[in-house]
């Protein structure tokens, strides 16, 4: 399994040659976010991108819970 943070579109062509290159068999993506509506945002973006590599969307949980908070 491996999890990508994706701050912008690009950075799915570099998880499909990650994924190639180790033979990941589970991937999600994550949308780089710190607020709620970024969130949502960076998940409609994801969406069609997953459709269509097969890949899988989550999201950052603590951006719904402590928005604009680096983990630490």
């Amino acid at each position: 399994m491996a999890k990508f943070v994706i701050a912008i579109i690009a950075d799915v062509d570099e998880a499909q040659t990650l994924v190639a290159r180790h033979g990941f068999r589970e991937v999600y993506l994550m949308p780089l976010a710190q607020t709620p509506p970024n969130l949502t945002d960076g998940i409609a973006r994801l969406v069609p991108l997953a459709a269509r590599t097969g890949y899988r969307v989550s999201p950052f949980i603590q951006v719904l819970y402590w928005p604009g908070q680096r983990a630490r």
